[in-house]
């Protein structure tokens, strides 16, 4: 403290929240908010047999998320898939585990979007993403967000 200073006196007064009150904003806040980062990707691939070597998936975010807001739309996107050999020529996204079941919009194209659930805890969400090249031969990967 500098000399001569003194400090201001700091007048308390009751809150008029009470209990029940604070714990309804505290949820409503909670509850505005979505936490998404990616934790990982994993994946397999399947071939049909012979010499065509199957496709390579990779699921990602299409967009860099910090803090998503409940509501808010997600882009999922598989511009990182491949097949060295031939084409891609179908795609399918699942959600394989989350505490809320959400809805993809266009789950067998390349990109798909899902809204931001209402949360009151960070959960954590795995979706899956298939491809299939035009020989049969199939590779999923997952992407899970928490």
């Amino acid at each position: 403290m500098l000399p001569g200073r003194t400090l201001p006196k700091l007048k308390f007064q009751k809150s008029r929240l009470n209990s029940a009150d604070l714990i309804n904003l505290i949820a409503s806040v909670a509850m505005s908010i979505f936490i998404l980062t990616l934790v990982g990707c994993s994946g397999s691939n399947i071939n049909n047999g012979g010499s065509n070597s199957p496709p390579i998936s990779y699921p990602s975010l299409n967009y860099y998320y910090s803090i998503i807001n409940s509501g808010d739309e997600i882009f999922l996107g598989s511009s990182g898939s491949i097949d060295y050999d031939g084409q891609i020529v179908s795609y399918q996204w699942t959600q394989l585990s989350g505490a809320s079941q959400v809805v993809l919009t266009n789950p067998d194209e390349a990109e798909t979007t899902f809204i931001a659930p209402i949360s009151l805890i960070p959960e954590s969400y795995v979706f899956q993403l298939e491809v299939v090249d035009d020989k049969g031969a199939a590779a999923t990967a997952k992407i899970e967000m928490t």
